[in-house]
């Protein structure tokens, strides 16, 4: 918030400074929302390892955790008793205004055998995940206002439990090869925001209030009985000695995801809409990796590794629904794989350190990525009617170079650095206009823009700078150990 007192005179009408033309900017006024939050985790862990023979190492564990997330969300509108502004808060268990107090708890328990024989090596385990939203839920989702004329019942969230079998085998081809593969089925809670967002609630009622204009589609409700997404992952690979320093590594893999979030539209006894999150979504990922590797020796070491990489799904984003519903008339939801928005074709690394260990160190990294999607809009949309991210960003450049100085002076070591990122101070267009395909131009509001009304440019409105990496950031450091 801006200011500690909620009825400050200081704050305005929420449509003081309103933009009086498309593409620019509001002026005046302060932000009139108020949010607190804070979330606090308890966590008891517990792992063990033993060698029970010269075949078995035996290791097990347990972790349970309970958070306590303390969420406060409300925002000021006008009472609209009189031509005056008048500070007005939405009323508790009203649309507009978020509080609640959630308890979920975590827990998962591994049992893993390492079993190391003359000719391979076997790594199998098994785990279990379990997870409690630990809420209530309104029975009937047709009112989530929980309206007196309708079913007001509620009863408690599902809780949600996975057993995930591990297992990993290497055997050697050569004295100096060794070929590995691996299957694992793993277990992700969503987040929080996914699972309570839109709660008002007290220790005895759970509402997920939601506006009651007939028609309305304006608002996205969480749903802590989101599954947890499962992912089943499938590796094979190959690691390759050429020299005593030198090797090669070929790895191919493919994750198949379930339970994705996704968003389902939901009419009110008021006929009134609200998107609610669920899971309906799947996608899938597949690559290849080939890596070159010099170990550390003679003063340097490196890396060098290319990715190819598809991965698709059915849908973009967990909202794209609701967005699909907005649009008049309704969009047509996509009934085929599209790329993800974080689908990245080719990606180069490479890692160059050189140094005494001890005493000095430079190491260098590197990332050159291809473009990510992004959905064409206007004059590029007649070639891909009804597609999503049907059209690829810019590449990516990113380098970052550390040095590092250890000076010993008599029991302490003090350890200078220098730490520099994004070397070339490089401008990557992380996001860019759907009607260009760059960060810098739009053409749609170039061409429909009209006049500009207010303090500032065409030019100053489309040039966001959250659209570009961050610029070259430099650190000096020093650490001590005794």
């Amino acid at each position: 918030y801006v200011f500690e007192d909620p009825y400050d005179p200081r704050y305005l009408d929420t449509f003081n400074g309103q933009a009086q033309s498309n593409y620019t900017f509001r002026s005046g006024g302060y932000e009139n929302d108020r949010y607190l939050r804070s979330t606090t985790s308890r966590i008891v862990k517990f792992d063990i390892n033993s060698q029970i023979s010269k075949i078995h190492k035996i290791g097990a564990g347990m972790s349970f955790s309970q958070h306590e997330l303390d969420n406060y969300g409300n925002s000021i509108s006008d009472q609209e008793t009189g031509t005056d502004f008048e500070i007005f808060y939405p009323q508790r268990y009203s649309f507009g205004r978020e509080e609640f107090v959630k308890k979920p708890i975590e827990f998962s328990a591994y049992l893993q055998d390492k079993m190391e024989y003359d000719n391979f090596i076997v790594n199998a385990g098994i785990r279990y995940d379990y997870f409690n939203p630990n809420t209530k839920v309104p029975v009937d989702k047709r009112n989530p206002n929980l309206l007196p004329l309708f079913n007001t019942d509620q009863r408690d969230a599902v809780t949600q439990s996975q057993v995930s079998p591990r297992l990993g085998v290497a055997f050697p081809i050569s004295s100096t090869g060794v070929i590995h593969v691996s299957y694992g089925l793993f277990f992700q809670i969503p987040n929080f925001e996914q699972l309570y967002s839109g709660i008002s609630d007290s220790s005895d009622i759970t509402k997920f209030p939601v506006p009651q204009e007939s028609g309305s589609l304006n608002t996205i409700r969480g749903n802590p009985e989101l599954k947890a997404q499962r992912t089943a992952t499938y590796e094979i690979g190959l690691n390759q000695g050429l020299t005593t320093q030198l090797a090669v590594e070929f790895t191919a893999y493919y994750r198949d995801i379930r339970n994705l979030t996704g968003t389902e539209i939901i009419r009110t006894y008021e006929e009134a809409q609200y998107g609610r999150f669920i899971n309906r979504d799947y996608g899938n990922v597949r690559g290849v990796i080939l890596a070159f590797e010099k170990r550390f020796a003679d003063h340097w070491g490196a890396r060098l590794d290319y990715t190819y990489q598809i991965a698709e799904g059915n849908a973009f984003d967990p909202r794209s629904v609701f967005f699909d519903n907005q649009s008049q008339p309704p969009r047509e939801s996509e009934k085929q794989l599209i790329p993800l928005d974080w689908d990245q074709r080719s990606t180069f690394n490479f890692s160059l350190n050189t140094g005494t260990p001890g005493d000095w160190n430079i190491g260098m990294t590197g990332r050159i990525g291809s473009g990510t999607p992004y959905t064409a809009s206007g004059r590029f949309v007649l070639a891909n009617i009804n597609i999503r991210n049907n059209r690829i960003k810019p590449s990516s450049i990113l380098f970052d170079v550390r040095m590092d100085k250890t000076i010993k002076f008599g029991g302490t070591s003090f350890q200078t650095y220098l730490w520099v990122e994004n070397l070339f101070d490089r401008l990557n267009e992380w996001n860019v206009y759907g009607s260009s395909g760059q960060a810098d131009i739009d053409l749609d509001a170039i061409t429909s823009s009209g006049e500009i009304i207010g303090l500032h440019t065409l030019e100053d409105y489309i040039l966001n700078p959250t659209f570009y990496s961050p610029p070259r950031r430099v650190r000096l450091g020093v650490s001590v150990g005794f």
